[in-house]
C-alpha cells in the first residue's frame, strides 16, 4: 500500500514544485524597498504664476481748466523663484510589488512674492506738482515641512510612486501704502501719508507629486521627484489716512519643485 501510493505523491510534489518556482523567481527580482529610510535633496523651485512688469502713461484733462495732467501707472510681480535643499525621513511597508509608506521632510529655500504698484499724477507746470500713491506687499517664508504618504510600485531596482500629503510653513507677510503730494508753487505744503502692517504665523496648506527611485546598493538609492506645493493667503489690514482700511495679501502661494536626492536604507 505504501509503495502504490508513492509515486502519485511525489508527483504531486514536483507539479506544486514547478508552479511556484516562476512565482519565486519573480518575486526575487524585485528589490526590497521595506523598513526605515533618511536621505537628503536638491532642487529648485518657481511660483505658479510667472513673473510680469508693465507701466502705462495716459495724458489727461482735469475738464476745469486748459491744464494737462499726465498719469503713470507702473505694475510688478515677482514669484517665488529659489534654490531648495533638505533633508527626508520615512517608513515602507513591502507586499510583493507593492509599496506604501509615509515620509516627513523638511525643505530650505527663499521663498518670497512680492507685487508694487505706483500711480503718479504731474502736470505741465515747470517744475510740475506731482501726486503719487504707491502700494507695494511681500510674503516669504524660508522652510516648507511635509507629511505625506507615498504608494508605489516596485520592478527590478526601480520604484514608481505618487504621494500627497500636508504642508506646514511659517509665513511672514508685510504690506505699506504711501500717498503723497508735493505743490510746486509752495513746496512747504507737501504732505506725505503712509500707512504699513506685518503678520506672521503658522500656514497649513497641501503637497502632491510623483517620483522615481533606483536602488544602487543594498542600502543606498538615488531618485527624483515633482511637487506642487500650496499654501493658504496670508491676509493683513493697512489703516491710514488716506486709504482708511484695506485689505491686503499675497496668495494663495502656488509652488512647482523639482527634486533629485539620494536615500540610506537601515
Amino acid at each position: 500500500m505504501q509503495l502504490r501510493f508513492a509515486k502519485p505523491t511525489i508527483l504531486a510534489l514536483l507539479v506544486g514544485t514547478c508552479l511556484t518556482e516562476p512565482t519565486l523567481a519573480q518575486d526575487s527580482a524585485i528589490a526590497d524597498w521595506s523598513g526605515f529610510y533618511a536621505g537628503i535633496y536638491g532642487g529648485y523651485g518657481i511660483d505658479k504664476l510667472p513673473a510680469t512688469s508693465n507701466s502705462t502713461t495716459l495724458p489727461y484733462s482735469d475738464g476745469g481748466n486748459d491744464e494737462q495732467l499726465f498719469a503713470a501707472l507702473e505694475q510688478s510681480f515677482g514669484g517665488v523663484d529659489s534654490f531648495l535643499g533638505g533633508v527626508r525621513g520615512g517608513w515602507n511597508y513591502q507586499h510583493g510589488a507593492l509599496i506604501l509608506g509615509v515620509e516627513s521632510a523638511l525643505t530650505l529655500g527663499s521663498f518670497t512674492r512680492d507685487t508694487s504698484m505706483e500711480l503718479h499724477f504731474t502736470d505741465d507746470e515747470v517744475p510740475p506738482s506731482t501726486l503719487d500713491q504707491t502700494f507695494s506687499s511681500a510674503f516669504k517664508t524660508n522652510a516648507i515641512a511635509t507629511f505625506e504618504a507615498r504608494i508605489g510600485v516596485a520592478f527590478d531596482s526601480w520604484l514608481l510612486y505618487g504621494k500627497g500629503g500636508v504642508a506646514v510653513a511659517h509665513g511672514t507677510s508685510e504690506a505699506s501704502s504711501l500717498f503723497s503730494f508735493v505743490d510746486a508753487d509752495d513746496p512747504e505744503d507737501s504732505i506725505e501719508l503712509p500707512a504699513s502692517a506685518s503678520t506672521s504665523g503658522l500656514l497649513f496648506g497641501g503637497t502632491i507629486g510623483v517620483g522615481a527611485e533606483l536602488l544602487v546598493t543594498d542600502t543606498l538609492s538615488v531618485g527624483a521627484e515633482y511637487n506642487f506645493l500650496s499654501l493658504p493667503a496670508q491676509e493683513l489690514t493697512l489703516s491710514g489716512v488716506a486709504i482708511g482700511e484695506a485689505e491686503a495679501s499675497q496668495g494663495p502661494i502656488g509652488i512647482h519643485t523639482l527634486k533629485a536626492g539620494i536615500n540610506y536604507h537601515f
